[in-house]
C-alpha cells in the first residue's frame, strides 16, 4: 500500500508506519492505540497474576456458591481492566484511534510518524469485547530504525484473544 502513499517520506530523524484495520466484525470499526517500548504482555501478565486470586477470593467472601458463569464474567473483566491497565502512563497526546470505513477497499489507512528511537516498537490497543463477551485486543511488535517505514493491519488474523493467557 505504500506506493499510494509513496509522498509519505519519514521526515529526518523520524520512522513511520502505515496502519489499516481490517476487522468487519467490529461496528464500529474503530479502536484506541499507542506505541511502546516493550512488550505490554509482560505487565499484563504480571498483573493479572497478582490481582487473580484477589479477585477470586473477593467473589467467593460475596457468595460462596458462586457458579462458573459469574467467575468467568469477572475474570474477563479483570483480563480487559489489566490490559488497559497499561496504558495507565500512556498521555492523551500519544493515544491514537485508527477508523475503518465497512466495506472500503482502501482500507481506511492512517499514516503515523514517530521520532522516538529506532529499535523495537509494540503497537498495542485497548481492549475490545466481541459479542460473545470475548476480551481481545491487537500487540504487533515491528522494528524500525529512522528513515524507515513499515505497514501493520490489523486483522481477524493476528488479534489477540486475552482469555488464552489467563
Amino acid at each position: 500500500m505504500w506506493d499510494k502513499f509513496s509522498l509519505l517520506t519519514p521526515p529526518p530523524g523520524t520512522w513511520g508506519v502505515l496502519l489499516n484495520l481490517d476487522a468487519p466484525f467490529m461496528v464500529p470499526q474503530a479502536v484506541q492505540f499507542a506505541f511502546f517500548p516493550s512488550d505490554p504482555l509482560e505487565e499484563f501478565t504480571r498483573l493479572y497474576r497478582e490481582k487473580l486470586p484477589q479477585v477470586r477470593a473477593a467473589l467467593r467472601l460475596q457468595n460462596p456458591l458462586l457458579d462458573r458463569e459469574k467467575e468467568k464474567q469477572a475474570t474477563t473483566a479483570l483480563l480487559s481492566t489489566c490490559w488497559n491497565q497499561g496504558f495507565k502512563n500512556i498521555t492523551g497526546d500519544a493515544m491514537n484511534l485508527l477508523t475503518s470505513s465497512p466495506g472500503n477497499s482502501q482500507g481506511g489507512a492512517t499514516c503515523i510518524f514517530s521520532s522516538s528511537t529506532g529499535g523495537f516498537h509494540w503497537l498495542a490497543t485497548k481492549t475490545i469485547t466481541l459479542a460473545d463477551q470475548t476480551p481481545i485486543c491487537w500487540c504487533l511488535p515491528f522494528y524500525l530504525e529512522p528513515g524507515q517505514k513499515a505497514e501493520l493491519t490489523l486483522s481477524t488474523e493476528n488479534y489477540l484473544d486475552l482469555t488464552t493467557l489467563g
